[in-house]
């Protein structure tokens, strides 16, 4: 019997109207993405288009250390 390989699916709402530059940047990254359905409020859709502008804007990435991510969160936590 063949292994039939299945494509990852996720679903996202996001209610507002998506701008395209962000609908490019989702294909780009995951292909084809099938739009089920669209509202009319564009908050959130401005608030992902913002944090794209905002990664852009922030220069190259550098390296990251996760242990040290994780040390700095678990003492965030311990703290309360």
């Amino acid at each position: 019997m063949l292994a039939v390989a299945k494509t990852p699916r996720i679903d996202l709402r996001i209610e507002g109207d998506i701008p395209e530059r962000v609908l490019l940047v989702l294909r780009e990254e995951y292909g084809n993405i099938d739009i089920v359905e669209r509202r009319n409020d564009e908050e959130p859709a401005n608030i992902l288009e913002a944090a794209l502008v905002e990664g852009e804007n922030s220069g190259e990435p550098g390296p990251f250390d996760f242990d040290a991510f994780k040390a700095r969160k678990r003492a965030e936590y311990e703290r309360g």
